[in-house]
């Protein structure tokens, strides 16, 4: 991809005219346009991931293994922090002061 290449033009498969004439035209004269046609089928086929959320339990995962090996001891600690969480469901310096 280079700098002039468009999402569009990847999506569109080399159509660059098609998709600067499509970007042009205003909103109400999408219906109907094939490369909006287009559009709509590949975003239709999209995946949509919560990338935070699941960095976020790989991490919790990651750290878990590593402050012990015995199931106990893991269970113990989630429920540390369950509990700490009811009481504190805020983590800021503000919660943390009043």
């Amino acid at each position: 991809m280079t700098e002039k290449t468009s999402f569009f033009d990847v999506l569109m498969e080399k159509g660059k005219e098609k998709t600067q004439l499509f970007i042009k035209k205003p909103p109400e004269q999408w219906t109907g346009d094939p490369v909006f046609n287009r559009f709509c089928e590949l975003a239709a086929r999209m995946t949509v991931v919560n990338d935070v959320n699941e960095r976020g339990n790989s991490l919790i995962e990651k750290y878990k293994d590593m402050l012990t090996k015995k199931e106990e001891q893991k269970q113990f600690i989630l429920q540390l922090v369950a509990n700490h969480r009811k009481i504190l469901p805020t983590p800021s310096k503000t919660a943390l002061m009043s």
